[in-house]
């Protein structure tokens, strides 16, 4: 391994995302070492495992050290599943200790991280951000991954806007691709708290067009679990809504599921009719879709007859590979 490796880290309110890995944005902390748990983060005196029970919605992440603690998460997964494609591609005939992975991490010493932001945020929150970053890096001596250590100091660091990030890029292969032919579309991420939309007009977005509305799938599961609560006497968890929505085994009754997606179809609609009233016209500009709510959706908006020409962006993981190809290229 080299000494300096270049990190992407989308830091989003369901998960958190880098070129290889997904960890879920929550975690329970224990004074003493959870028994029996793999997967935990050892971190100033404390240990923290993630939890698929996310976090409330914060503009703002530098207001409290949760953000250091989810990005922690994300560049330790990154690098032990780097280290690991290492191993295999020079050890083809040998079984993975824990010490080759221990000593490929003890030769990186730099990292250069490239995060996001929404881009009407990117203003107001990007330098502070940036400055907690560095604060964070200079007042840690290590930390400690699933029983690796790490010892890490941070060289460059810099934002960029979220999802216009992913669609710069983006490079499809179908020639007919939207971001081929058109200069002007809509790029809309359907995250875990947020709809994120940026208008891209001629080639660069919009700000005054762009805005973040808290429609994303996380507050869909919320409202949901109230109102079967209400309607139906039954306590869902998010983690059972999203088994049936993605088709996965659940042992609830075909009522129960009917009425899941019944709700579920419903908050699409409204995320549509909330981006219409907010100016978005289907009929006039194409529209790129994006995250793990698009992915959830996208059988929804291929066959919804108001959006008049759309693409999705299948890999979710797609700001974190952009923000890496971006703070790369840096020297």
């Amino acid at each position: 391994m080299n000494s300096k490796i270049s990190i992407g880290l989308d830091v989003g309110n369901s998960d958190i995302k880098t070129r290889n890995t997904s960890t879920p944005s929550g975690f329970s902390s224990y004074q003493k070492a959870p028994f029996n748990v793999d997967n935990y983060l050892h971190y100033n005196g404390m240990f923290y495992v993630p939890e698929y029970d996310r976090f409330p919605y914060s503009k703002d992440k530098t207001q409290n050290d949760n953000l250091i603690k989810f990005s922690l998460f994300g560049i330790a997964n990154e690098i032990i599943a780097r280290c690991t494609q290492d191993f295999y591609q020079t050890n083809i005939n040998r079984s993975l200790r824990h010490e080759d992975i221990q000593k490929r991490i003890d030769e990186i010493e730099y990292i250069n991280l490239g995060f996001g932001l929404p881009p009407t945020h990117c203003a107001s929150l990007s330098d502070k951000t940036i400055a907690y970053y560095y604060d964070r890096f200079n007042n840690m001596k290590s930390f400690e991954y699933n029983g690796y250590t790490f010892s890490l100091k941070l060289d460059k660091c810099k934002c960029y806007p979220q999802d216009f990030a992913a669609i710069v890029g983006y490079n499809p292969k179908d020639r007919d691709s939207i971001i081929k032919n058109f200069d002007s579309y809509y790029a809309i991420d359907i995250g875990g708290y947020t709809v994120d939309i940026i208008t891209i007009v001629n080639g660069k977005p919009s700000l005054q067009k762009s805005d973040s509305k808290p429609l994303g799938i996380i507050t869909m599961y919320n409202s949901m679990i109230q109102e079967i609560d209400i309607e139906e006497g039954i306590r869902l968890t998010m983690d059972t809504i999203e088994k049936v929505l993605l088709n996965k085994p659940t042992i609830l009754d075909d009522s129960t599921k009917k009425i899941i997606y019944s709700k579920a179809e419903s908050w699409y609609h409204h995320i549509i009719n909330e981006l219409i009233q907010f100016g978005l016209d289907f009929s006039v500009y194409p529209a790129i879709f994006l995250g793990g709510g698009s992915l959830m959706y996208w059988d929804y908006i291929k066959n919804d007859p108001i959006i008049k020409k759309c693409e999705l962006i299948s890999n979710p993981n797609a700001n974190a590979i952009a923000y890496e190809k971006l703070i790369s290229n840096i020297k």
